[in-house]
């Protein structure tokens, strides 16, 4: 299972980090270790349920990073897009 990501801001305000890959992930949690900052990522399959069964995208998250995004396939940017706009 990915870890995720629990970065509070004001208020009920949280940002979730993804990224394409696994290795990108661990690398965005270097990041955030080097920066002072605790930085849990998943890959965005498994942060907006692309291709599973079981899609599960946290209704608490209001600010979505996807590093690298321009790895992407646009077909998955465009599920993304629609699965945001459900929430």
């Amino acid at each position: 299972m990915g870890r995720v990501e629990t970065v509070k801001l004001s208020g009920s305000k949280t940002i979730r980090y993804c990224a394409p890959t696994h290795d990108a992930c661990c690398e965005l949690e270097k990041r955030g270790v080097d920066l002072g900052v605790d930085i849990k990522a998943q890959t965005y399959h498994s942060t907006f349920g692309i291709q599973s069964k079981w899609p599960r995208l946290d209704n608490d998250t209001n600010i979505y990073v996807i590093d690298e995004a321009s790895m992407l396939p646009a077909e998955h940017l465009i599920m993304i897009d629609e699965i945001l706009k459900k929430q």
